[in-house]
């Protein structure tokens, strides 16, 4: 008889935490060896850019397509059963799939103008003297040329033909979170990144950087395609209908202002890009390594607990579970600041040891290694405040209200863009990782006021000392790792002691997590007593 195997919830957040851990460990693998073979260079520059411009229309749009399919594919199978919700399901696909294909028809034709739109001609001597309104004309004074703009050129089209391929993941990922089905998702990440450090590698052997312009694209689109496959196998029936009229009104009235709000973030890091496309050649590349290393401390905790959270959150609204409802956003909201704040602290305290550990050896060298501690470490300053933001806009998604987000999304696209443009003259990099993370901040304490006074029956009390307590404990612990790793490693230097700084800094954040565990217990805080029956595997 075959034994079925049933996880409790506690154990599927561990388990996906591991499995995603172990797929950002392939990101950092594609990624060093991206640094190893091409550095700062031109070449990553154009790849940077040119995934930035198709990541805005179509990952902005399936995301958002994705993010609404969860209630209205909930409603579906409470009120019209499996067979309504399938045909429900496939109609979505299809209108991604003709919407891509819209899209990379105008990507192909336009390639080159969109490329020019989005670069400016480099002029970092008279950058720094420029005034708000002088940059704003110096803005619009657009263009790469040369071998720098033929690569972005190709890079975009290739990535919007095989984007026709990716745009339906969103779906399917959602679908199998709906039946329960977690880790797989995570475990299909996996190709994604084997087949980036297999195309990176041949890159490199044949001398061809065009190549690289597979290196994320194709490997999305073999995971999407498998992932659509797997949700067949586990009872998926795809039907072909092209009456999608009534569909389209439905999902615009929800993903609209989703699509903006989930765009925010992909909006800024294009600002960002546009503007350091004017800065020295290598800019975007380290704008690009230092938002990696924030996407490893969002991925690993608030992605982990938002994405197990959302479907459960949808499930609570649809059955109007309100009790059900405020347990699980109070459990997402502490378990965000009990890691989000001390990986905070972590980020600003190493952000050097940090980057020259993951990137520091062939082609990236010591400068590189200075412009991507400069742009990690002030992305890092919004580290919390990121993983606050998106799961209060989960939460939100949940309960079918997406205008919020919307409204927060323009204020932090307008924040972003104002401070990044003022401070990328004086503080050029800095200055625009600085302008993001007070964007994000912003976005953050307006969804969190707007949350308190629109829902007061699910915003739990108490959450500002808490807060208070779990800064304290973070700074001591933090404090007590930096008083670790910063002497011994200038002892070893001034005795000419070999120690490894991977070592010294896995000894640090280990003494540090025992510290900041303790600390949580002395200040009474109660997830702590949460936390243990997480790793016991007692929360059902």
């Amino acid at each position: 008889m075959k034994k079925t195997i049933v996880l409790t919830a506690a154990q599927t957040t561990i388990i996906m935490a591991i499995l995603t851990l172990v797929s950002k460990l392939f990101g950092f693998v594609r990624e060093t060896l991206m640094a190893n073979y091409y550095g700062t260079s031109a070449v990553v520059d154009a790849l940077n850019m040119a995934n930035s411009i198709p990541t805005i229309l179509f990952a902005g749009f399936f995301t958002a397509v994705g993010t609404s399919f969860m209630p209205l594919f909930s409603k579906s199978v409470e009120l019209e059963g499996k067979e309504a919700s399938d045909r429900y399901t496939s109609k979505v696909m299809n209108l991604l799939i003709l919407m891509s294909i819209a899209m990379a028809v105008i990507f192909l034709a336009f390639a080159p103008q969109f490329i020019k739109l989005f670069t400016m001609p480099t002029d970092t001597a008279s950058i720094q003297d420029m005034g708000f309104f002088k940059y704003l004309e110096y803005l619009f004074a657009h263009g790469w040329t040369g071998e720098k703009f033929r690569l972005a050129v190709y890079y975009l089209r290739v990535s919007a033909i095989i984007g026709i391929f990716s745009s339906f993941g969103g779906v399917f990922d959602t679908y199998l979170s709906y039946k329960r089905i977690y880790i797989t998702p995570v475990i299909l990440s996996y190709l994604l990144n084997i087949v980036g450090i297999a195309v990176i590698l041949m890159s490199h052997t044949l001398d061809n950087p065009y190549l690289l312009a597979f290196s994320l694209s194709l490997g999305q689109a073999i995971k999407n395609i498998i992932a659509y496959l797997f949700s067949k196998r586990k009872g998926f029936r795809y039907t072909f209908s092209l009456n999608l009229k009534p569909l389209i009104g439905q999902i615009t009235k929800l993903s609209l202002p989703i699509f903006f709000s989930t765009l925010a973030n992909q909006i800024n890091i294009m600002v960002d890009r546009t503007l350091a496309s004017g800065l020295i050649t290598g800019s975007i590349a380290a704008l690009g390594y230092g938002s990696l290393l924030v996407g490893l401390f969002t991925g690993l905790t608030g992605a982990v607990i938002t994405s197990f959270l959302y479907p459960r959150l949808s499930e609570s609204y649809a059955r109007g579970d309100t009790e059900g409802y405020k347990t699980l956003f109070d459990t997402g909201v502490s378990l965000i600041m009990m890691l989000g704040i001390p990986c905070t602290l972590g980020a600003l305290t190493f952000a050097g040891p940090a980057v020259q550990i993951v990137f520091e050896r062939g082609s990236f060298n010591a400068e590189s290694t200075a412009m991507t501690t400069s742009a990690f470490f002030f992305y890092g300053i919004s580290i919390v405040f990121m993983m606050l933001l998106d799961f209060f806009n989960q939460a939100h998604f949940a309960r079918h209200n997406t205008v919020i987000a919307f409204r927060v999304a323009l204020v932090t696209i307008a924040t972003d863009t104002i401070i990044s443009i003022s401070l990328v003259g004086p503080l050029k990099l800095a200055g625009l990782a600085l302008g993001s993370s007070i964007a994000s901040v912003c976005g953050a304490a307006i969804m969190g006021i707007y949350t308190r006074h629109k829902y007061p029956e699910i915003f739990v009390g108490g959450l500002v000392p808490k807060f208070i307590k779990i800064c304290i404990a973070s700074v001591v612990s933090v404090g007590i790792a930096a008083l670790i790793y910063y002497p011994m490693l200038n002892y070893s230097h001034a005795h000419d002691i070999i120690m490894p700084r991977t070592v010294l800094l896995m000894v640090a954040v280990a003494v540090a997590a025992g510290v900041y565990l303790l600390e949580l217990k002395r200040f009474k805080v109660e997830e702590i007593h949460h936390l243990k029956n997480i790793f016991g595997g007692k929360v059902k």
